[in-house]
C-alpha cells in the first residue's frame, strides 16, 4: 500500500472510518495469502456490515492503489472481487 491512506479519501465520514479501516486491513491480510501467480482475483467478504458509501470508499482506496475492484451485494451486505493490477 504505497503511501496512500484514508486521508486521501475525502468522502469518508468520521463515524465510518473505524469500520472502513478494519475492512481494508482484513482485505490486506486476505490479499497477502492469495497466490497471485495462479489467479487473477480474490473475493473479500468483510466481517463488518458496510453501508454503500463505505463500500464505495473501499473501492476507491484499492483502485487508487492500482487494483481493480467490483462491488457486489448479498444478504444485506457488500462484498468485493479484487483483481490483480495487470488483470483489471
Amino acid at each position: 500500500m504505497a503511501g496512500y491512506g484514508l486521508d486521501d479519501l475525502r468522502t469518508v465520514a468520521p463515524h465510518e472510518e473505524p469500520v472502513l479501516k478494519k475492512v481494508i486491513a482484513e482485505a490486506w491480510i486476505t490479499m497477502k495469502r492469495v497466490n497471485w501467480d495462479d489467479t487473477k482475483f480474490c473475493t473479500i467478504n468483510p466481517t463488518a456490515v458496510l453501508t454503500f458509501s463505505q463500500a464505495k470508499s473501499f473501492q476507491a482506496f484499492w483502485q487508487n492503489e492500482g487494483w481493480g475492484v467490483t462491488i457486489k451485494r448479498e444478504h444485506r451486505n457488500y462484498y468485493f472481487d479484487i483483481y490483480r493490477p495487470d488483470a483489471a
